[in-house]
């Protein structure tokens, strides 16, 4: 089984892939779905990392859209009040149901997806980073979302921040392994990018 080498993130390294003109013409994906993971220790705090990496993007001319997925769940649940009312009834409401009623309200396919998609057509976007993964768990499911993102792609990469592993077995497909606890097997076009190579 392939895993990731490195734990750590190093946004040096992460920059250079980022602006390289092979990774953002997509070069070395065999026409599959552009889509990327950067699996990292669940410890480490990363958001001002991936904030500051955008900025730099930005700065040398890229136009990057970052998405933050617990922002985007509460812009898709904002329109019709949807998460302050569940809030309000979150004291009469079971574990199970509150989960039940996120997951219903969050689900990828019909929900997600479409809010994603309406980012990608607000520019002409070179990269799109997606992160917060951690902070929508339970209710939004990483591989659901990978198995929805794949046919709503675009023509840029997408790389997404993944507090956990991502590993490879020939044959057997790819395990999502949230926090490193929680495992998921699929399979995922997502090239890994402690492999990648410029």
């Amino acid at each position: 089984m392939m895993s990731s080498p490195s734990r750590t993130l190093d946004f040096e390294e992460l920059f250079s892939i980022f602006s390289s003109p092979r990774f953002l013409k997509m070069e070395g994906t065999g026409n599959e779905v552009p889509l990327f993971i950067k699996p990292y220790a669940p410890e480490l705090e990363i958001s001002e990392g991936v904030e500051a990496l955008v900025l730099r993007l930005r700065g040398e001319g890229f136009s990057v859209l970052s998405l933050d997925l617990f922002d985007l769940v509460a812009e898709v649940l904002e329109p019709r009040d949807q998460l302050k009312r569940l809030v309000e009834k979150e004291a009469a409401y079971t574990k199970s149901k509150l989960y039940d009623a996120m997951r219903r309200l969050t689900d990828p396919k019909t929900t997600l997806i479409p809010a994603i998609q309406k980012h990608f057509a607000s520019g002409k976007f070179d990269l799109t980073i997606l992160h917060g993964v951690g902070s929508v768990f339970p209710y939004v499911r990483t591989h659901s979302l990978l198995e929805n993102l794949q046919p709503a792609m675009v023509d840029h990469p997408v790389a997404m921040f993944f507090p956990g592993d991502y590993l490879h077995q020939e044959g057997a497909g790819s395990t999502l392994s949230l926090f490193g606890r929680l495992e998921h097997k699929g399979y995922y076009r997502a090239f890994n990018l402690d492999h990648y190579h410029l």
